[in-house]
């Protein structure tokens, strides 16, 4: 019987998932089904999918799959290939689209004795050629000129009208390109479009002498940005094996081929250089020469260069190359994408170069955009100059714009016919001329300038955010103006049966005298009194506003301001109390505590410093660079007295500076000596407990006030320190009966009262729940470590004998940090070891990390076989707000240091668990990218781009198929690919690593995250490999490989993709009727890559020879 296992049955959803990778592992590489290279362990192995041979060839007959053209089908080809030769026409022929090598043909020729005129000996040859087969002109008789034409972009909308276009080489036929299915529509025609689209192919059109002749300039550059050969083929790969390329050994031709293709793509650049440098480089190109670079480019990619630099231009506020931009057909209207500094949302050039006070760029945008602009856009123009970040910014600060600056920049849309609104006098106070045109362009005249609140607002003087800034006065010749015209010269025209008009008129009043403007107040009376309008003032009450207008009935204006004036004052809130910080002299201060400068410090306490400078800082840093005379003189200063200054000391470990603060105070020294000498501890018992409420000081060196049994904590920790620096066991057995707390603990202060809420422990950080007022938290060592630190091991043993802690992770680090000898170290180890102890999880882990950062292998050694290897520690010195963890092979990865990674992994460290949580250092090579909050040991070492290290966890048994689990957001292979690191990206495919693993929640696979950060040589080795081009984006944010380059403008990886074979009418996401290439419009236009939309429209048109509207 039969004891082979039947093969489990695939769906057909399945088998057409894998489909294209099949095909083009079976008919493209020519690999055979069976083998260790064969197409079954590769689709095991890479793909997880199984699959039997019988199953495979089953599936091939139902796909119409073969190798091989068979000998009774050769002759009636022969017969076209020679037929076409005879008219001068060189033939390829292609089996399912794989073209069949002239060597092969004939190879069949010679095998089959098929001779010219002996193929009709062939029995039972078929008369026919075969459906799979075709045979037709080769691309490589066009030339490079001939294939830019056939390939050259249609023009991309109305506003490219002053480009002369190269005409269309042929058409595409679209009587194929009706169906919404893509298979359906996979015609030769689309095949060929797809096989003639190839990245980088515009590099083929530049003359690249005259390019590298441009760069000179740049030469001090090229010595720190020449790409190394793995950031080169992350971008080129596989091209530097073709020819024409540059080679890879000489910098030259290199650099400005990779800054070309930055440029072009929006990519990263290694080394110094920023794409802030590429912009200006080509910007400061003269522009007759940056003319004839542009007609060398096709014209897709000189309308995605145009694009860039249009941007970076408006961002640099160069404005000789925004008008030639704009002549050569940018719209200014559209949403760029500018890639200086920070990312940020997509926005208008005149947005850009408002906020980036470049007036005559703003000057030049908005000419344009007024000449084409119908009214509606016109006042949408006018309200974006009033309200975007320019004016506010200006009228705040007063600076970069002048008042005639924005006069004569609202004037265009004005005079193009926008209608004027109240907020554009707020450039019009020191021009009368304007005020006037404005006054009188307003449909409806002076009634409807009342309805808008014009005389509210210009006596409020409403447009001034910042009175310490900009003083209001200059806004009186405007209030002036405003009056005179309505009130003097026009009053005749208001509306006096209008209740609008008669509230706009007491709102102005009332402005008047709010603001104490003694003309407007009579001015504005009086021409309402002669129009029979009655003014009311009821803010303060009736009676208080009666008296107020009978004021101005009498014309005591003085009086009615007066009256207006205390009734404001009686209803101010006392401000509160703030103390000023004086910035410049904090970091003055800091700098002298940096380089323990007593004097200096002391000089500044004498003259009790300019201002309350805030001496928490300056103290913290004195005890954190162990400056202990700069410590306590700052701790004892009667001028400034610190409650907080005896727990930044305990914070710190300055058991000497404690030691000496202490001693220093008569109230305390006298009871320590009658304590240590003669044994009598009554006075301390007294001065901690009885006699606190009789002082009318704080009890304790330092300003801290005993006033609860905190403080009373703390005074004993202090006193404990004291007894560690003298070595004074008996005061610290005292203490303990005293009720001291040996073991570390941390502390939180409110925003108000005087002194500590409350003491916990570090295990309960998590748990407990912190008041909102809390605003300092700290963290006080144990004894254990401040002994440990001070290799103290008579102390040591003191403290373990007394109850202290004995699984004292915090203690262990201290010593190893401090260089505490062997002995000490194994003091601790043992104690940990004791049998009556259970060795907690994380113990000695940071211990650990310490003598990774030493190099201290033994140290390492002697710790990896007795504490925690793997723990997971959050170091209490961090800020508990941005808790950061490392374990300690993750320190070891961070430090790239492979020996002491070694030494953990032999020594039992798991190469597969969490090894940092929080990140790792901001400064490693995937710093620009998405930041990872948790890593397992292969993406930490990834992220330091560093391939020893992930080969040697790999070979320590690291899974390179490690699931996106337990929190981490990427596999192996995914962030490599997102990093752009070729070498490490084909190193995890060599060893097997899913090609196409599934992302998580917004995720990608390795393909999608490469086509989003443009890593066409990434992109290529993936699909090489068998990634598929049209595998569905991640749930939430997803992309699509294809949408993902699109969004970010990625040129070249859209070329590619297309040439690969992706399906831009795939239903993608929850609408059915969502197609990846309306999806791809859509997040390009909303990213502002307006060219990389135009781009994909035209990418469409080329590969179905039709717009997607006539689909």
């Amino acid at each position: 019987m039969d004891s082979t296992p039947r093969a489990r049955k695939i769906d057909e959803a399945t088998w057409e998932r894998h489909r294209s990778t099949i095909e083009r592992l079976y008919v493209t590489e020519d690999k055979q089904l069976e083998g260790k290279d064969g197409v079954i362990v590769i689709m095991t192995k890479g793909h997880a999918f199984t699959a039997s041979k019988s199953q495979y060839e089953t599936r091939f007959k139902v796909w119409k799959i073969r190798k091989n053209v068979k000998r009774n089908e050769w002759p009636p080809i022969l017969k076209k290939v020679r037929k076409r030769k005879r008219l001068g026409k060189d033939s390829e022929v292609t089996l399912n689209g794989t073209v069949i090598s002239k060597e092969r043909i004939e190879r069949e020729i010679s095998r089959y004795g098929l001779t010219e005129g002996r193929q009709g000996e062939v029995q039972g040859f078929s008369p026919n050629i075969p459906g799979d087969v075709a045979i037709h002109t080769p691309p490589s008789v066009f030339d490079t000129g001939d294939l830019s034409e056939a390939m050259s972009l249609s023009p991309m909308g109305p506003h490219f009208h002053s480009f002369e276009r190269r005409p269309q080489h042929g058409g595409m036929s679209t009587q194929n390109a009706t169906q919404s299915n893509y298979r359906d529509r996979e015609t030769s025609t689309v095949i060929l479009a797809q096989n003639h689209l190839q990245p980088f192919s515009w590099a083929n059109t530049l003359d690249w002498d005259v390019i590298s002749q441009l760069t000179s300039p740049m030469r001090q550059m090229i010595k720190l940005s020449v790409p190394s050969p793995t950031q080169a083929n992350a971008i080129f790969y596989p091209m530097q094996q073709g020819s024409g390329n540059p080679d890879y050994q000489n910098a030259i031709p290199l650099f400005p081929r990779y800054l070309v293709s930055c440029l072009v793509n929006g990519t990263d650049i290694p080394g110094g250089l920023k794409i802030d440098d590429i912009h200006r480089w080509l910007r400061n190109i003269p522009h007759s020469t940056l003319a004839q670079f542009f007609k060398m480019v096709p014209a897709s990619i000189m309308d995605i260069l145009r694009e860039k630099i249009f941007a970076a231009a408006v961002y640099d506020g160069d404005e000789n190359t925004v008008k030639a931009m704009l002549e050569l057909g940018v719209d200014p209207r559209d949403n760029i994408a500018v890639e200086m500094g920070e990312a940020k949302d997509p926005s208008s050039p005149l947005q850009i170069a408002l906020s980036r006070r470049h007036f005559s760029v703003a000057e030049i945008l908005v000419k344009y955009i007024s000449q084409k602009a119908n009214r509606l856009e016109l006042e949408a123009l006018l309200r974006q100059i009033l309200h975007e970040q320019g004016l506010p910014y200006y009228l705040e600060y007063g600076t970069d714009f002048t008042d005639r600056d924005w006069s004569a920049l609202i004037r265009i849309p004005l005079s193009a016919g926008a209608s004027p609104t109240v907020t554009c006098f707020r450039v019009a106070k020191s021009d009368e001329h304007l005020t006037r045109q404005l006054l009188e362009m307003r449909e409806g005249g002076v009634n409807g300038w009342l309805r808008d609140g014009l005389l509210r607002d210009s006596i409020h003087c409403v447009w001034t955010p910042n009175q310490s800034f900009f003083r209001k006065e200059k806004y009186q010749p405007l209030i002036r103006w405003v009056l005179s015209y309505f009130l003097l010269e026009n009053a005749h025209e208001i509306a006096t049966d209008d209740p609008q008009a008669k509230i706009a008129l007491s709102n102005a009043f009332q402005a008047a005298l709010e603001e104490a403007h003694k003309w407007a107040t009579e001015t504005l009376f009086e021409a309402c009194s002669k129009l029979g309008i009655h003014l009311e003032y009821l803010k303060y009450g009736e009676a208080a506003g009666n008296a107020i207008i009978q004021a101005c009935h009498e014309a005591d204006w003085g009086l009615a301001l007066q009256l207006v004036h205390t009734h404001k004052q009686q209803q101010k809130i006392p401000p509160g109390h703030y103390f000023t910080h004086g910035k410049s002299e904090s970091m003055t201060l800091l700098e002298a505590v940096s380089e323990d400068d007593l004097n200096y410090i002391k000089s500044r306490m004498e003259q009790k410093s300019s201002g309350w400078v805030g001496w928490d800082p300056i103290l913290e840093k004195a005890a954190e660079l162990g400056h202990d005379r700069i410590a306590i003189e700052i701790a004892r200063s009667k001028a400034n007295v610190l409650w907080r200054a005896p727990l930044i000391l305990l914070q710190y470990g300055r058991t000497a500076a404690i030691s000496t603060l202490v001693f220093s105070d008569k109230r305390w020294s006298i009871p320590l000596s009658y304590a240590r000498f003669e044994g009598d501890y009554t006075k301390l018992d007294d001065l901690l407990y009885r006699t606190q409420t009789l002082q009318e000081e704080p009890g304790f060196p330092g300003g801290l006030w005993l006033r609860s049994s905190i403080d009373e904590q703390i005074a004993l920790r202090a006193l404990s320190y004291h007894a560690i620096q003298t070595k004074d066991s008996t005061l610290m057995k005292w203490l303990l009966e005293a009720g001291l707390d040996v073991d570390e603990c941390c502390w939180t202060v409110l925003d108000v009262g005087e002194g500590p809420l409350m003491l916990f422990k570090p295990s309960s950080i998590g748990g407990r729940i912190l008041p909102s007022t809390a605003r300092a938290v700290g963290h006080l060592p144990s004894l254990l470590a401040i002994a440990a630190e001070k290799n103290d091991r008579a102390m040591i043993r003191f403290l373990l004998a007394e109850g202290a802690k004995i699984v004292d992770t915090f203690a262990l680090m201290r010593a190893v940090s401090s260089n505490a000898d062997t002995a000490t170290i194994e003091l601790l180890l043992d104690a940990s070891d004791d049998k009556q102890s259970s060795k907690k999880k994380q113990y000695g882990s940071d211990a650990l990390r310490n003598a990774i950062r030493l190099s201290d292998y033994d140290m390492l050694r002697l710790l990896a076989a007795r504490t925690d290897i793997n723990g997971l520690e959050l170091v209490v010195e961090m800020d508990p707000k941005e808790p950061r963890s490392l374990s300690p092979l993750g320190e070891a990865i961070l430090q790239r240091d492979l020996e002491a990674a070694r030494i953990l992994l032999g020594s039992g460290a798991d190469p597969d668990t969490l090894v940092a949580y929080g990140g790792i250092a901001n400064d490693s090579p995937a710093a620009t990218s998405t930041i990872l909050r948790r890593l397992c040991p292969l993406l930490a070492a990834i992220d330091t781009a560093n391939l020893p290290m992930v080969q040697l966890l790999v070979q320590h048994g690291a899974a390179v198929d490690y699931p996106p689990k337990l929190g981490l957001l990427r596999t192996p292979l995914q962030r490599a690919a997102e990093i752009g690191n070729f070498e490490l990206v084909q190193y995890l495919l060599d060893q097997w690593a899913p090609v196409d693993s599934a992302p998580f929640y917004s995720g990608g696979t390795p393909l999608q995250l490469a086509a989003i950060g443009g890593y066409v040589g990434v992109a290529t080795l993936l699909l090489e490999r068998g990634a598929d081009p049209n595998y569905p984006p991640a749930e939430g944010e997803g992309r699509t490989a294809f949408e993902a380059a699109a969004e970010w403008g990625r040129v070249d990886t859209m070329t590619l993709l297309v040439q690969r074979g992706v399906d831009l009418d795939l239903a993608v996401g929850d609408n059915a009727d969502d197609r990846q290439y309306e999806r791809a419009v859509r997040f390009a236009e909303k990213r502002g890559q307006m060219a990389s939309k135009r781009f994909v429209q035209d990418l469409f048109r080329q590969v179905y020879g039709a717009s997607w509207e006539d689909f």
